[in-house]
C-alpha cells in the first residue's frame, strides 16, 4: 500500500486513513497526494490520478515475479499478535497478481470427513475462504483480492506448482506461531484431490510433489495463494 501526502505537507498517510494524524482533517480522496512512481519525475499529484500529468507514467504499482510484497496481517511470531503476511509475486498477470504465501501460515484438514470431494467442496476452501480471510484482512483488503474460481484464498494446484515453482522454491518455512500449534504441519496441501479415494496431494519439506499422499482429514499446512487486483 503506497504513502500518500496530506495537504497539509505530512507525507506518511496510507489510503485507508480516515484523518491525518498531524492536522486531523478528514481525508477524502480529492485531499490526498501522492508522489509521481517515476523516480525521475516525482511529480505531487491527486491520489485518484492514475496517469502523471506531467512525464505521462502510469501510477500503477508494478511489481516482478520474486518480489516480495506485504499484504494482510495474520499470526507470525505469536498467537496474541498479528504480523504483516510476505508474499511472494508469481506471476504479473493482465489484471492482477498471483502472490503466494513466503512461509506456511496455518494448519487444517483438506476435509472434516472422508468421502469422495473436491477442492470447491472441501472444507479446506470453506475455512480458507471464511475464517482465514477474516482473520488475515481488512474489509477493504477483501476488495482487492480477485475469486478466480478457486475462492479469494486458495492452495496451488500441481500444475501450478509445476509452472512457478522449483523444487528449492517450493520449500517453506513454518512461521513460529505454526510451529507453537502444529509442529508436526510441515507438508502444506494442494488443490488437487483424486476423487476415488480419501488422500490429497501435498508438497513434503523437501519440495517434492507427493499425489495422493495425505489422508484428508488430518491435519496439514497451507500456503495461501491470492490473486491480488492491480
Amino acid at each position: 500500500m503506497r504513502e500518500m501526502r496530506c495537504k497539509c505537507g505530512y507525507n506518511k498517510l496510507f489510503s485507508d486513513y480516515n484523518y491525518c494524524p498531524v492536522c486531523r482533517i478528514e481525508l477524502r480522496k480529492s485531499e490526498l497526494f501522492k508522489e509521481c512512481i517515476n523516480p525521475e519525475c516525482r511529480h505531487i499529484l491527486k491520489q485518484d490520478e492514475e496517469i502523471c500529468p506531467d512525464c505521462r507514467h502510469s501510477q500503477k504499482v508494478l511489481y516482478k515475479k520474486g518480489d516480495i510484497i506485504k499484504f494482510g496481517e495474520y499470526f507470525i511470531n505469536s498467537e496474541s499478535k498479528k504480523d504483516k503476511i510476505e508474499w511472494i509475486v508469481l506471476e504479473d498477470m493482465e489484471d492482477s497478481f498471483l502472490l503466494l504465501s513466503k512461509y506456511l501460515l496455518d494448519s487444517m484438514q483438506y476435509n472434516e470427513t472422508k468421502y469422495h470431494i473436491d477442492w470447491n467442496s472441501s472444507m479446506i476452501k470453506k475455512e480458507m475462504n471464511e475464517t482465514f480471510l477474516n482473520k488475515a484482512f481488512t474489509d477493504k483488503e477483501k476488495e482487492k483480492l480477485k475469486d478466480n474460481g478457486n475462492g479469494r484464498i486458495f492452495c496451488l494446484s500441481e500444475e501450478e506448482v509445476l509452472k512457478y515453482l522449483s523444487k528449492q522454491d517450493r520449500k517453506a518455512d513454518l512461521t513460529t506461531y505454526l510451529k507453537n500449534k502444529d509442529e508436526d504441519a510441515i507438508y502444506y496441501w494442494l488443490r488437487d484431490k483424486n476423487l476415488t479415494n480419501n488422500f490429497a496431494s501435498v508438497i513434503n519439506d523437501d519440495g517434492e510433489i507427493k499425489t495422493m499422499a495425505k489422508i484428508i482429514n488430518q491435519n496439514n499446512a497451507i500456503r495461501p495463494a491470492i490473486l491480488l487486483s492491480k
